[in-house]
């Protein structure tokens, strides 16, 4: 049997209704975004359909089915399906299932998008309708390849000499080389403030311009994704980037205006963005389709987190900053923007990918030492020629005196030759 799976039908079931009502009771705008439910909603059509391409399926699966089921098995049998159905999503085979087929528009997920669709939202729509599941998942000791991958591409690695870890951005500067300025001033921005590509390009050219004193600009808003307050910055690195940017490509055009543009002049988007990143990590060989790209756009919110971590900043700041949720960071949230400046300050130095340019600093120093040591070769070719002056008037002296002595063995013997009077 089919049924057509719609907005429209899934707002009729109460499951369906009370997992909304548990995700605004948790946001603290009290209200769910029009990004994240379309995410959601997705999602739990996504998972109807999964459920109902069972073998032998007869019964129509609804959200309302899913949840009186799953309040009458055991967890481990749900966590089973939720594997299941993250197989399902990137086009695999299931056991017992029909195979997914793509309708218009969509495609078969990436293993860290399908994991999150399944152990994230998913998950939530049964134990926001109160089915107690374990924490974790069942993944049967594999490790993702997108995971793996990540980790072949490590910023943060432990350094034995040092015995500390340190950050190592020498693979991610090699990945950012081959962008264009415009894609590398994204990825510093990303990465500096944690912030969802999507957030980061609505922003306008005023918003830069308005903060024309400052060191760091500073960014407060919504997620549109999870509907969450942020407070956080633009690194010193990526404030420079994004003014020399609107500097060079923006400079005539309106305050208003997105910050970002393609190169049409249409404002740039997000699938734009994460298709690049794709391209040039395939071309580099450091995607090469079987795991996500490590440099993607959301791996960038990940080392933020990482960063924080390292600079011991505490977890509290740290959601501010990404914009989480939990009553942790409430005591952050008051906090004046200088004292939050602070906190990130602290933070800053591991977010920073290329160091301060001290190359003319460099070059004054290489310029003072090859000087020195000019002036050290000609005070050596100096020192030479007076030793060969002095060895020369040695020898002359030495002439003189053999002179003078000769003369003086000639006066002994006839005085009178010394002086001769003139006739």
């Amino acid at each position: 049997m089919s049924q057509k799976i719609d907005n429209q039908w899934l707002s009729g079931f109460d499951s369906y209704a009370q997992w909304y009502k548990s995700l605004e009771r948790r946001s603290r705008t009290g209200k769910v975004s029009d990004g994240m439910k379309s995410n959601y909603d997705s999602v739990i059509k996504q998972l109807v359909k999964f459920s109902g391409s069972k073998d032998e399926q007869t019964e129509i699966i609804t959200p309302d089915s899913l949840v009186e089921w799953a309040g009458n098995t055991e967890p481990e049998e749900i966590l089973d399906l939720l594997n299941y159905f993250e197989r399902w999503l990137q086009g695999q085979e299931v056991e017992g299932y029909s195979k997914r087929v793509l309708v218009r528009n969509e495609r078969f997920s990436q293993p860290n998008t399908a994991s999150q669709k399944a152990h994230g939202i998913a998950r939530g729509f049964f134990t926001h309708n109160k089915v107690w599941l374990p924490k974790g998942r069942k993944s049967n000791g594999v490790v993702p390849k997108t995971k793996t991958n990540d980790n072949n591409y490590a910023i943060f690695k432990y350094d034995g000499d040092a015995q500390k870890v340190v950050q190592e951005y020498t693979q991610l500067r090699y990945f950012l080389s081959n962008l264009s300025f415009r894609d590398q001033t994204v990825a510093l921005c990303l990465l500096s403030s944690s912030q969802d590509v999507g957030d980061l390009l609505a922003l306008n050219i005023d918003w830069v311009k308005l903060q024309s004193l400052k060191d760091r600009l500073y960014w407060t808003g919504t997620r549109t994704k999870t509907g969450e307050i942020f407070k956080t910055f633009f690194s010193k690195e990526a404030t420079k980037y994004i003014r020399q940017y609107i500097s060079q490509e923006r400079s005539g055009a309106e305050g208003t205006k997105p910050i970002f543009v393609r190169t049409n002049g249409g404002p740039l988007l997000v699938r734009n963005v994460s298709s690049t990143f794709k391209d040039v990590a395939k071309k580099m060989g450091i995607d090469n389709g079987e795991a996500q790209n490590p440099f993607r756009p959301k791996r960038l919110r990940s080392i933020f987190s990482t960063a924080c971590y390292e600079a011991k900043i505490d977890d509290g700041a740290r959601h501010i900053f990404m914009g989480h949720s939990g009553s942790v960071s409430e005591n952050y949230r008051e906090l004046p923007v200088a004292n939050l400046e602070g906190i990130y300050a602290q933070g800053e130095p591991f977010l920073t990918v290329y160091a301060e340019d001290n190359s003319q600093e460099i070059a004054k120093s290489i310029s003072k030492s090859q000087q020195a040591l000019d002036l050290a070769l000609d005070l050596r070719e100096q020192n030479k020629k007076l030793q060969e002056d002095m060895e020369h008037l040695r020898e002359v002296v030495e002439g003189l005196n053999s002179y003078i002595d000769m003369l003086k063995e000639n006066t002994a013997i006839n005085p009178e030759k010394i002086y001769e009077p003139a006739e």
